[in-house]
């Protein structure tokens, strides 16, 4: 009776924890990004960028990494006719999701930054036209800096494609710049339940793990801003950045580098 008893409650636990909901298994897991498939865009082919910039140039030396976008990037193999035109047969597809109307962008900028340099970031919808946001410099020490929309900017449209672009003009006439891409998507039903029910890591690991990038990369590094010496967001915000390749920045400082306006 005994025996029978024990393997019962053993049942009942077992049952239980298979029960455990998705969102729970983040707590202390690590947190990686899986990426969605990129859209086919039947005019424009796949979404190629370039997510480093290029050398040296100006007043822009480069000690260590080179201007870098804080995005996920994978090689993207070109099409046999556009092969037999380029001395390079790869390119990069710079892509990445959000649910937020305006998203904010991360750059490792690894440049003593001056008023001096005008950045810009532009943003380029389906119809090929052009948002052009100025910045000034407000800190020149290098490191991760936030890239905002206005508030005043147009929000972005559900499942439209816009190409970004961002530029250091360090030197007035070629600057270094990257660029990606970025599409707003909605949120599935499961996953904005297991959201509003997690925890704020348990909402980044979420966000991660579905492919939301933009949205999963800004909220941990506002938790990180609020507590720069914690040392369980310091390891998930090296976690998330290896995990799309970006481990040789993970200990970079994030920094206030910009605000918009000349």
């Amino acid at each position: 009776m005994k025996l029978t008893r024990v393997l019962l409650l053993l049942a009942i636990a077992s049952l239980t924890s298979n029960l455990t909901p998705v969102w729970a298994q983040f707590t202390t897991s690590s947190i990686y990004f899986v990426p969605p498939p990129p859209p086919n865009q039947a005019n424009r082919g796949a979404p190629t960028g370039r997510s480093r910039g290029g050398a040296s140039r100006g007043s822009c030396q480069v000690s260590k990494e080179p201007l870098t976008a804080i995005v996920p990037a994978t090689p993207n193999t070109y099409t046999q006719k556009q092969a037999q035109t380029s001395t390079n047969n790869t390119s990069e597809i710079v892509f990445a999701q959000t649910v937020s109307e305006r998203p904010s962008f991360w750059f490792y900028v690894p440049y003593k930054l001056t008023p001096n340099m005008p950045i810009e970031f532009v943003l380029q919808d389906e119809r090929g036209k052009n948002d052009v946001t100025s910045f000034t410099v407000s800190n020149s020490t290098p490191g991760v800096a936030k890239i905002s929309f206005p508030a005043t900017s147009a929000p972005l449209e559900i499942g439209k494609m816009y190409h970004w672009y961002f530029l250091v003009y360090c030197d007035s006439h070629k600057p270094v710049f990257v660029e990606g891409w970025v599409q707003r998507v909605t949120l599935q039903p499961t996953l904005n339940e297991q959201l509003q029910k997690a925890t704020p890591r348990e909402r980044i690991a979420l966000l991660a793990s579905h492919g939301i990038w933009y949205d999963a990369i800004a909220q941990l590094a506002a938790m990180r801003q609020t507590n720069p010496n914690n040392a369980n967001l310091i390891a998930d915000w090296k976690s998330l950045l290896e995990s799309v390749g970006l481990g040789a920045i993970s200990s970079e400082p994030i920094v206030n580098c910009c605000r918009v306006g000349k």
